[in-house]
C-alpha cells in the first residue's frame, strides 16, 4: 500500500522522466503527455494555462455551430495538433483539414485554422503563429477576439495574411472559404452570455 508521499514521489519521478524525454527530442510530439497543454512553435515548447471558462465556453459553441455547416470531406479538429514541420506542432483552437482517411494519421495540412485570443495567447496568435500559418500556406486563419465578440478573416496573399474582413456581434460572419460558413455573432454573444 502506497502513502501520499510515495505518490508524491512516484509523481514526481514521472514527471522527471517526461521531462528528460522532452528535453531530449523536444520536436519529438510522442514524449508529450496529453495532460499537459503545450505546442511547438518555431521550435520553442510552449505550455499553454488552461482555457478560461469564456474561452472554453466560446470553443464549444463555435465549434458546435461549425461542425452543422463543414461538409463530410472536411474534417473538424478541436484543439487538436497540426504537424507542420519538426519545429512547428502547433495547436489552433479550430482547424478544417481534408478528412483523413483513417483515425491514426495526424493532421499535416489544413485548409483554414481558428484561434480564440486570450490574456494569455493574443500576442502570439497575432504575431509568431500567424507568420507560422503563413509560412506553411494555411489559405484562411480566422482570429476570434471574445471582447468585443468579433471575428477577422486573414486570407493568404502570397506569403503573408491580408484581412479579408471582420465582423462583430451582432453581426453576422459569413466566409465562403475552405466551404461556405456562416456565423450569427448576436445569437452567439447571447449563447456565450447565457453560459
Amino acid at each position: 500500500m502506497t502513502t501520499g508521499w510515495t505518490d508524491a514521489l512516484a509523481a514526481d519521478a514521472r514527471d522527471a522522466q517526461t521531462l528528460r524525454r522532452i528535453l531530449a527530442d523536444p520536436t519529438n510530439p510522442e514524449v508529450y503527455p496529453d495532460s499537459i497543454p503545450h505546442e511547438l512553435v518555431n521550435g520553442a515548447i510552449i505550455v499553454t494555462p488552461p482555457a478560461g471558462p469564456t474561452h472554453g465556453s466560446l470553443l464549444v459553441l463555435l465549434g458546435t455551430h461549425l461542425r452543422r455547416q463543414v461538409p463530410r470531406d472536411l474534417w473538424l479538429g478541436i484543439d487538436t495538433w497540426l504537424y507542420l514541420d519538426r519545429q512547428n506542432h502547433p495547436a489552433p483552437d479550430l482547424m478544417l483539414c481534408p478528412r483523413p482517411d483513417s483515425e491514426m494519421k495526424r493532421p499535416a495540412e489544413a485548409l483554414l485554422v481558428l484561434e480564440i485570443l486570450s490574456p494569455a495567447t493574443a500576442d502570439r496568435d497575432r504575431g509568431e503563429k500567424r507568420a507560422v500559418y503563413a509560412r506553411h500556406a494555411i489559405p484562411s486563419y480566422l482570429i476570434v477576439d471574445p471582447e468585443p465578440l468579433t471575428i477577422t478573416e486573414l486570407r493568404l496573399d502570397g506569403e503573408t495574411y491580408v484581412e479579408r474582413q471582420s465582423a462583430t456581434a451582432p453581426g453576422i460572419f459569413t466566409t465562403e472559404a475552405p466551404c461556405p460558413l456562416t456565423i450569427n455573432l448576436g445569437s452567439l454573444a447571447r449563447e456565450l452570455a447565457a453560459w
